[in-house]
């Protein structure tokens, strides 16, 4: 047995404490206010499973040490798992989430998060079920479990490939039955301070509320809706601390992926402005800017977002676009990483949102000479020579049909006082009248 594994005295210890808690099952399962639930789609097959019975919290701390120790030899291989024993382990974890003292539930959330992590919600199948009951009941009356919160958005990321074991419709009954997206919005509203554990706790609680909105979209404009709501996330978009701002950015474009939310979230123009100008500065993070460019293509793909913009803002906006397309290092030099293709699809992507409906902004474009620098990209993704191919295919078909499209609207929508400026752009400038022949 390798180093990685579990010893024998570790696996004989977990089935020997587990054996002090679990029994055979009831035929029925209960919802989580006590009364019996009807699923729409009939599984028997739960009720074979064994379920936890001992309230004794010494032997409650053993067995989720033991299930600890254990899962944590097996980091990285849950699946190689004999299934009888994973199929306590859940037991197990599914009774001691409801019925351990808080430490201890804590603890049993980390370990089931830490599992699902590893393996993934379908790994589990029909167990999901159980343990997404569990979950849910703990996070509904603990403030301080950020793991169900981890442990429920996997799910929730996992929820249209648990179809065969688990209806869509009764998932979601669970967690509405948890009343977890009220929950979820309270508690966001409630964050003031991000020091210590309420960063972490900060961060699961908007990538939950995230991950629902994406996977539920008719409960966009019912949480995005909420004025004081939408204020605080908004607010929380500015925060110093990365994680935080990230998390909220994020969120605030899944709330936005709904049109009539968008329309909401612009009538806060001038505190919308600061956000987007101060996150796509080339002063904030990588990570920053990538979540702010796709805020800033989400609503440009919901509403005519440069209508909106002030002069100056879309100024700001289309330079801090041109400087981040123009910081890409040389693909003659190295090939970009996974960080940097984000980071860039997402500002492309922002600069063709932007360029894709008529308005004032394009004076903007034009200033900022945005063409000069997608043109540079687009030159960059090729050698250019008497046969021309593309450096690497993969980004090829990644970003040229973007840049393309973004060229296409600007010149399409250029203001008149502007058409004579590209005219001589596309006839003088060495970038642009390299592209032209390159495309002929």
């Amino acid at each position: 047995m390798s180093a990685a594994s579990p010893t024998k005295a570790q696996e004989d210890r977990l089935r020997r404490v587990l054996s002090l808690g679990l029994k055979a099952c009831t035929t029925r399962q209960k919802s989580l206010n006590g009364s019996f639930c009807f699923l729409s789609k009939p599984m028997p097959h739960t009720r074979r499973y064994k379920t936890w019975w001992n309230t004794d919290a010494e032997v409650q701390g053993q067995a989720i040490r033991a299930i600890q120790a254990f899962v944590s030899a097996c980091k990285g291989r849950v699946q190689t798992i004999e299934k009888i024993l994973l199929d306590d382990i859940i037991s197990a974890l599914e009774g001691l989430l409801k019925v351990a003292p808080e430490q201890l539930q804590s603890l049993a959330a980390d370990i089931t998060a830490d599992i699902l992590a590893t393996s993934g919600s379908v790994f589990l199948g029909s167990r999901v079920q159980g343990l997404c009951a569990s979950l849910v009941q703990l996070f509904s009356y603990t403030r301080s479990s950020s793991s169900c919160a981890v442990a429920l958005r996997i799910m929730i990321n996992d929820a249209s490939k648990l179809s065969t074991n688990l209806d869509e419709k009764d998932f979601w009954a669970i967690l509405k039955e948890g009343n977890i997206l009220d929950i979820v919005r309270n508690r966001l509203q409630a964050h003031a301070v991000f020091d210590g554990e309420g960063v972490p706790a900060y961060v699961s609680l908007a990538e939950l509320c995230t991950a629902i909105l994406h996977w539920r979209s008719m409960e966009r404009f019912n949480l995005g809706s909420n004025v004081k709501f939408r204020k605080c996330i908004l607010h929380h978009a500015r925060s110093s601390n990365e994680a935080v701002c990230c998390a909220a950015l994020r969120l605030y474009a899944a709330l936005a992926l709904c049109g009539g939310v968008a329309l909401l979230q612009i009538q806060d123009t001038e505190d919308l402005c600061r956000c987007l100008v101060a996150n796509t500065e080339v002063s904030k993070s990588s990570n920053v800017r990538t979540e702010a460019f796709h805020l800033l293509s989400v609503l440009s793909r919901s509403i005519n977002l440069g209508t909106y913009l002030s002069e100056t803002v879309a100024d700001t906006i289309c330079t801090n676009i041109n400087k981040t397309i123009m910081e890409q290092p040389l693909l003659s030099n190295t090939r970009w990483t996974p960080k940097t293709e984000k980071k860039l699809m997402e500002v492309v992507q922002a600069a063709k949102g932007l360029a894709y409906l008529p308005g004032s902004h394009h004076h903007s474009i034009g200033k900022t000479e945005l063409t000069t620098s997608i043109s540079a990209l687009l030159l960059e993704l090729y050698d250019i020579g008497s046969i021309s191919y593309p450096k690497a295919t993969k980004y090829d078909k990644m970003f040229a049909p973007h840049l393309w499209d973004a060229l296409s609207w600007i010149f399409i929508y250029a203001p008149a006082e502007n058409e004579e400026a590209y005219r001589r752009i596309s006839q003088q400038d060495g970038l642009l009248s390299k592209l032209i022949n390159f495309a002929w």
